[in-house]
């Protein structure tokens, strides 16, 4: 029997402006802008889809976005009604950032 991980690797997005504060403090829920005071999150699969879905909500260019990676407990995530797409309510230290335009598959810039 094999186990689960202990730690999720997962994905947020974000405008660029939103970096500095993201790298002193992390992907904090305290700055969320929805109902649910909670940061999003997405697995790989789903990361062109959050790519896509960040930009048309803000209206920024995807060339204006960031992804954030983030490697974390898997209880501090809690799974939404779509399938590879957790919320986490408490702030969470980024591993890595990229520019989001290198994170699309090139068949997603055909869409």
């Amino acid at each position: 029997m094999t186990e689960k991980p202990v730690n999720l690797k997962l994905y947020h997005v974000t405008r660029e402006a939103n970096i500095p504060s993201i790298m002193e403090h992390g992907v904090s829920p305290a700055f969320a802008l929805g109902n649910l005071r909670a940061s999003w999150y997405v697995d790989h699969s789903r990361l062109s889809w959050a790519i896509a879905h960040v930009s048309q909500n803000t209206g920024l260019s995807v060339s204006e976005l960031y992804v954030c990676q983030v490697l974390a407990a898997r209880e501090y995530f809690r799974r939404t009604r779509f399938t590879g797409v957790f919320t986490a309510q408490r702030p969470l230290f980024v591993w890595q950032v990229d520019r989001a335009i290198l994170s699309l598959r090139p068949d997603d810039l055909d869409k």
